[in-house]
């Protein structure tokens, strides 16, 4: 990926919790926790910023501001320039940045919580903020604890719709996207923030910028962050950095990933003529998809519902149902990185079929297009990736894209190159002792 040339925008670290639900376990402010002997969470936060070619950033600390300067003073850290704005009065996450000089700063502003343990491309993350043309893009990735997260509502081209703030009401509808805690904001927004307010970034400004209708996107990633707010979070960040994962996980690396079709792999299959029941699972199938989610592979699911061209369920009631089934996932730890479905069918003749959907698409298996679009979103490699299907479709799609294919039933008077496995759990068993 490309360097970042630090000069187009200015980066603001805010680092001024309270960390109070860490208290117990955790005696330093949040951004000073230890990662290991060595280095510390501001100090990892400051080398990711410098891998990008960034110089210099903003803090700002809240109460903290006398501890963090000890810090950087005995660390003697003089080759990245740490500006610090101090508050009388906190203001909160948005609040606070009506301390920032405004006609000093740059017209792109990077904000960046600083209980984030990270590794991302700045550079890649700014090109998208620019190319779509956004007021605020924010970066976003799935998560295994929704209920204490806020949740995205995008379209299809990754504009955001809504955005459902933590805590949540007991029934949670919505697909598995949410806010990480790093943001690209036009600086003319500061101009919107109430002076004197407490003001918090996601809940208060973003709910304001919502209602006014300016443009938020959402970077959807697969690069490394996790948040360390909670003693199980700080525990799990504490274990990836000892594996580097966070290193893994960089956008410069190809990953491997396990590609699923859902109806008869997943779920029961209940035929062409009918829409098949996510819920339906298979004996053994959520077991073996926490196998995979716990492994080096990245996870998505490549799935035909020519139900929805067939008349036989609605768009809308598809997309309501796999908002259902990703709530339903993540409350078992697990989520897909991403879900990939094809609504078409070529043929035409059904009841109350959707003429809008039928064509002949590129996305449709046994065409490859859906695993593409995930190889150029993601970063991929393809021949160390698997795809788990039922079908000639599955297997077709696979071989097409130069991935291994698992097949979980054997397709008579066909002739396949490729490993049988008699379940999705004995299928990811397999991936998993390679």
């Amino acid at each position: 990926m490309n360097k970042t040339k630090s000069k187009k925008f200015d980066v603001i670290i805010i680092a001024g919790g309270k960390g109070s639900r860490l208290k117990k376990i955790q005696k330093n402010v949040k951004i000073l926790i230890n990662l290991d002997r060595k280095k510390t969470l501001l100090g990892h936060i400051i080398d990711n910023l410098q891998q990008n070619n960034i110089k210099s950033a903003t803090i700002m600390p809240g109460k903290n501001s006398d501890v963090i300067k000890n810090y950087l003073y005995k660390k003697n850290i003089k080759s990245f320039d740490l500006h610090f704005i101090e508050e009388k009065k906190l203001l909160g996450t948005a609040g606070c940045l009506l301390k920032l000089n405004y006609n000093n700063l740059k017209n792109n502003l990077l904000i960046i919580y600083g209980d984030l343990l990270l590794n991302i491309d700045t550079a890649n993350f700014y090109e998208k903020h620019i190319s779509a043309n956004s007021d605020v893009t924010l970066f976003s990735h799935p998560s295994d604890h929704l209920e204490d997260s806020d949740i995205l509502d995008v379209d299809e081209k990754n504009n955001v719709n809504n955005i459902s703030f933590k805590p949540h009401k007991k029934k949670i509808i919505s697909r598995n996207l949410t806010m990480a805690g790093i943001f690209f904001i036009k600086k003319k927004l500061i101009k919107l923030i109430p002076k004197n307010k407490k003001f918090d970034f996601s809940k208060d400004f973003l709910k304001l910028l919502l209602k006014k209708k300016y443009k938020i996107f959402s970077y959807h990633s697969r690069e490394y962050c996790i948040d360390m707010g909670t003693p199980n979070r700080l525990k799990n960040a504490k274990k990836d950095y000892k594996l580097l994962k966070h290193k893994y996980y960089s956008l410069k690396n190809k990953l491997p990933a396990v590609f699923l079709d859902r109806d008869g792999v997943i779920n029961k299959d209940q035929g062409p003529l009918k829409y098949s029941n996510p819920f339906n699972f298979l004996n053994g199938s959520l077991k073996g998809l926490q196998l995979l989610r716990n492994s080096k592979y990245l996870i998505f699911l490549i799935t035909n519902q020519g139900a929805i061209a067939k008349g036989i369920i609605s768009y809308e009631l598809a997309i309501s149902s796999f908002k259902k089934y990703e709530i339903y996932l993540s409350k078992n730890k697990f989520y897909f990185d991403k879900i990939y479905f094809c609504p078409h069918h070529p043929k035409k003749g059904f009841l109350n079929e959707n003429k809008k959907f039928k064509i002949n698409c590129n996305c449709r298996k046994p065409k490859p297009g859906l695993i593409f679009r995930a190889q150029k979103e993601f970063n991929i490699d393809l021949k160390k990736s698997y795809f788990i299907g039922d079908s000639l479709n599955d297997y077709l799609a696979a071989k097409r894209a130069g991935v291994k294919s698992i097949m979980i039933k054997r397709i008579s008077n066909y002739k396949m190159n490729c490993i049988y496995n008699n379940s999705l759990l004995s299928a990811a068993k397999f991936i998993l002792n390679r």
